[in-house]
């Protein structure tokens, strides 16, 4: 699918207070490793920290936690991620029908476990239908941390489509030429980074500090 937007952004669209709640309403939740997801059964879910499937430090070394009905995300915060969502499905002229929001993952990248924190390049939608036959439409994800309490972890995207225009036998394809990097803004602290949810992504190695995000996906019924 070609889209004119892969990606908007919406700058500080949390406020600091409101992170505040954000932090304050995990800190009673169990941490678990980030997962990579792969067969029909979500393994980067809750419920999956009794086998090691999705466990692939090659491509995601994070650490998780797991907003749901007895962990929640304020309501009125809860209320306001859901109008960005929108106002990003109608700026970037997406239109994709929305039914409801998976629970949202509390997400943290960090230099100091012996290895830095990233996720390597992936779609959040590989296809695969929900139990109840949704599919995963609109990712997003929101900055917690400051800008200047971490090194590296920047948001990237792919943009292919203009590499394979006009392509020949001859021709040698650039992939660098295809990624695309959150500016430093996209970094202040409660800015809300909204994309579909079969766009190639990743968050590049957390050299220094530690970057917390909150991340969720928003799903609807197949494309048709």
């Amino acid at each position: 699918m070609i889209l004119e937007n892969n990606c908007i952004i919406l700058n500080e669209y949390l406020t600091p207070e409101e992170v505040a709640r954000i932090h304050a309403s995990s800190d009673t939740i169990p941490w678990d490793e980030g997962r990579t997801g792969g067969n029909q059964d979500d393994p980067d879910a809750s419920g999956e920290t009794e086998d090691e499937h999705g466990l692939n430090e090659d491509l995601r070394v994070s650490q998780i936690k797991w907003f749901d009905r007895d962990h929640f995300i304020p309501q009125d915060i809860n209320n306001k991620i859901i109008e960005g969502l929108q106002i990003a499905n109608q700026n970037a002229d997406w239109n994709v029908n929305i039914d409801y929001f998976e629970n949202f993952q509390y997400t943290s990248y960090t230099a100091d476990r012996g290895k830095p924190g990233f996720y390597t390049w992936h779609t959040d939608h590989g296809g695969m239908k929900n139990q109840d036959g949704t599919i995963r439409k609109l990712s997003i994800t929101i900055q917690l941390t400051e800008p200047d309490e971490y090194n590296g972890g920047h948001f990237q995207w792919l943009e292919p489509v203009n590499e394979f225009n006009q392509l020949t036998n001859e021709r040698v394809v650039d992939v660098h030429k295809m990624i695309h990097t959150a500016p430093f803004s996209a970094k202040a602290i409660g800015t809300m980074i909204v994309f579909p949810s079969f766009v190639y992504h990743q968050v590049t190695p957390v050299t220094m500090g530690t970057r917390t995000s909150l991340v969720g996906w928003a799903c609807g019924q197949p494309y048709v």
